[in-house]
């Protein structure tokens, strides 16, 4: 990229077969767009819901790039993504910046010719940037997913024919020290809203226009169903159940996570959440919005189908990408001190999970309708708790040592001789009768 006198941005892209390049003059709208693209890993088609405005221009000219880049494992990496097919377009996508960042700092290396003493010195340049400040500079989270994705590539190519004669060493020596890892920058804390902020920030939203209520349902949705961006993007009419308060992630679209499918129940959230979403449904039906239809359709789908009762009308089709549901979580934190994204919701609900559920059982339906299989994905990534919220907790548990329901109920078979010493649960309640009549130490 390169500035212009009159402040637009000059960006250049490069055929990879005849090395010549396309040019294009940005805005600075425009650009704001491409660098979107560049952190977040999509395409300018998936952000955008209209046409483009302004077009390439292809030179005739070979030029060289001031980047480098490298083409001699290109075949197999070709192979590499088709292996990992089941997996969503993010997820190859992230794979493959690892692996292209071990071409960079293995300066094009043919893979054939991979050391054990390469791939440690990768190791040591990831944890060397973690200490750094500036571009270059990757956090904590970076680290470790970056050596997982190029490990379980690794894994791969040592199964593949001509590259079985290397060093089947080589995946463990991605394997992170925890001394040195301690001294990386921790990954930073997650922000989330509490449910009376994020209801707050519903109640402030405009809904003067059709794409106004579009916004202030995407977001209400997004508390109700506590669904990741893309799925909310692709939700239809038939995936909503409002009468039973049911929704259901289709996985056979393309938009969800690792086409993951399963049915959830809406969250005990606030009324108003249910009731925005609720209006918004009724709006498409009117417009004749049937069950095969997007929830939040494009603004081009919006303008075509804006009389109501109109025949033939032409299907609501479904956003391209996540763009406007990231939108939406912008409008909402217009006026909040911290500016939130659409998986903050999913940190709002698991975090709402952990004060709510007084059980094992009511904390695996509940991560289970967050889409996690095991709740130790709910417990290690979603809803940890702020300092702030830390320290009023443990003043809590120091000034009030009630028991839960499930202690409670061990009590009372234990008091009513309803369990018998090889019984799981036995010892537990034993402890907690004898703290309750004051004979802690008494086992």
């Amino acid at each position: 990229m390169f500035s212009t006198n009159n402040g637009n941005a000059l960006v250049r892209a490069y055929c990879d077969s005849c090395k010549t390049c396309a040019t294009k003059f940005l805005n600075a709208t425009q650009w704001d767009s491409v660098q979107k693209c560049k952190n977040t890993g999509a395409s300018l088609d998936t952000i955008d819901e209209g046409e483009a405005d302004f077009k390439a221009k292809t030179g005739i000219i070979q030029t060289s790039s001031e980047n480098i880049f490298y083409y001699s494992n290109d075949r197999l990496l070709h192979g590499y993504i088709v292996f990992m097919g089941k997996y969503a377009t993010k997820t190859i996508d992230a794979h493959l910046i690892a692996i292209r960042d071990f071409e960079r700092f293995s300066k094009g290396v043919a893979f054939k010719q991979i050391t054990p003493q390469l791939v440690a010195q990768y190791r040591e340049d990831l944890i060397q940037r973690g200490s750094e400040v500036g571009e270059d500079a990757i956090g904590n989270s970076a680290i470790r997913h970056r050596a997982s994705q190029l490990r379980l590539f690794l894994t791969w190519l040592l199964k593949q024919k001509g590259y079985r004669s290397l060093d089947q060493t080589l995946p463990e020596y991605l394997d992170l020290p925890k001394a040195q890892m301690a001294k990386v920058k921790p990954a930073k804390e997650k922000v989330y809203p509490t449910l009376s902020e994020a209801e707050e920030m519903l109640r402030s939203m405009p809904k003067a226009t059709q794409l106004d209520r579009r916004q202030r349902s995407v977001f209400a949705c997004a508390f109700l169903t506590g669904l990741r961006a893309n799925a909310l993007a692709g939700l239809r009419h038939r995936d909503v159940d409002l009468h039973k308060s049911i929704f259901v992630q289709d996985g056979t679209n393309g938009r969800a996570k690792n086409g993951k499918s399963y049915r959830g129940r809406f969250f005990p959230v606030p009324e108003i959440f249910l009731s925005v979403f609720t209006e918004w449904v009724n709006e498409m039906e009117t417009f004749g919005a049937n069950r095969d239809d997007a929830v939040f359709p494009t603004k081009q789908s919006l303008i075509q189908n804006r009389s109501p009762g109109v025949q033939p009308r032409k299907p609501f089709e479904p956003l391209k990408g996540a763009d406007v549901v990231r939108q939406a979580f912008a409008v909402a934190s217009k006026n909040t001190k911290d500016s939130y994204h659409p998986h903050s919701a999913r940190h709002c609900l698991a975090a709402l999970g952990f004060e709510k559920c007084r059980s094992e059982k009511e904390v695996k339906a509940w991560s289970q309708c967050l889409g996690h299989e095991d709740i130790k994905i709910t417990l290690r990534h979603y809803g940890q708790l702020k300092e702030e919220t830390r320290f009023e907790v443990m003043e809590g548990i120091e000034m009030n040592r009630g028991e839960t329901d499930d202690e409670k109920d061990l009590l009372l078979k234990f008091a009513l001789h309803e369990l018998h010493a090889s019984d799981p649960g036995y010892e537990k309640a034993k402890a907690l009768y004898n703290t309750r009549i004051g004979r802690p130490g008494d086992r």
